[in-house]
């Protein structure tokens, strides 16, 4: 199974070590930026190009605006890729409450996501029965079903 991190433009933290564990990195238009700058070589790079100076070599232009580049990134990874996960990271803002929105609902609803990386969170979805052990702090956050307590 591959693993794919997805970059977008938004809130960052020091993940750039990270980012360099996964088998492939897609920047999200101005994610290319902050890859740049963390020597990481993002496989691909694709977005609408409003918010990139120098595209890359590997720049793919995808002018559709009625989709935000994570959207656009994950049609892309449909399309192109097979037996993979997803790690959303750059795509929640401070000052961007549609993208941040969007983003959670994308991993309440996309079961290929697995994790959403904030500078403050590391979302998870819990799609089916699960223990939650060896952990002092959490919160939940019913989105399709329920939670209870046993």
């Amino acid at each position: 199974m591959q693993t794919i991190a997805l970059v977008g433009n938004g809130t960052y933290f020091d993940c750039a070590q990270l980012l360099h564990t996964y088998t492939v990195v897609i920047a999200l238009d101005g994610g290319y930026s902050f890859c740049q700058k963390n020597q990481v070589e993002p496989t691909v790079t694709l977005g609408d190009g409003d918010s990139v100076e120098r595209p890359p070599k590997n720049f793919i232009t995808v002018l559709d605006q009625t989709t935000t580049d994570l959207q656009k990134g994950l049609a892309y990874i449909q399309q192109h890729y097979q037996d993979y996960q997803i790690d959303l990271f750059g795509c929640t803002s401070h000052d961007r409450l549609d993208h941040t929105l969007i983003a959670i609902n994308l991993l309440a609803n996309h079961h290929t996501i697995r994790s959403l990386y904030t500078p403050y969170q590391h979302l998870q979805m819990i799609h089916q029965q699960h223990k939650i052990q060896n952990v002092s702090d959490f919160s939940l956050l019913p989105l399709t079903a329920t939670a209870q307590v046993e």
